[in-house]
């Protein structure tokens, strides 16, 4: 079964390259900002990942991340930002925030593929080594 990725992207031509690019590999559900997709998300099982851009309308990357990281039912996913802001203190922010990875635009989509591997496999190494919880 592949792995769901959420991309939310208020940029059409940027969102469709994502997921034309994505889908070869994955289940690639996009979105063109955060309010649409938790819209989708009250109806439908959780992605596994987001990609989501900071700047956007109806609701930025920082809200986004946010509201996921600040959910008991959601804050298991993980998030890798897109920003066309070279922002350090953005970066760090992100990160602080709970975002898994940061990628400035422009950017090769295959580093964004090769993100996304690491972060499943990093998720899968984490579940085999953790101790069960009851």
């Amino acid at each position: 079964m592949k792995t769901k990725v959420a991309i939310i992207e208020d940029n059409n031509m940027m969102r469709y390259m994502l997921k034309s690019y994505l889908d070869a590999h994955f289940t690639v559900i996009d979105f063109s900002n955060g309010l649409e997709f938790f819209a989708w998300l009250e109806q439908n099982e959780a992605p596994e990942i987001i990609v989501t851009d900071l700047e956007m309308p109806e609701m930025n990357g920082f809200e986004l991340t946010t509201n996921i990281k600040n959910s008991q039912l959601y804050q298991h996913i993980n998030i890798i930002i897109l920003s066309g802001l070279d922002d350090s203190n953005d970066r760090i922010k992100c990160l602080e925030m709970g975002a898994s990875d940061y990628l400035m635009k422009p950017f090769n989509p295959k580093e964004l593929f090769i993100k996304i591997c690491k972060t499943i496999q990093n998720n899968s190494s984490n579940e085999k080594t953790s101790p069960a919880i009851y």
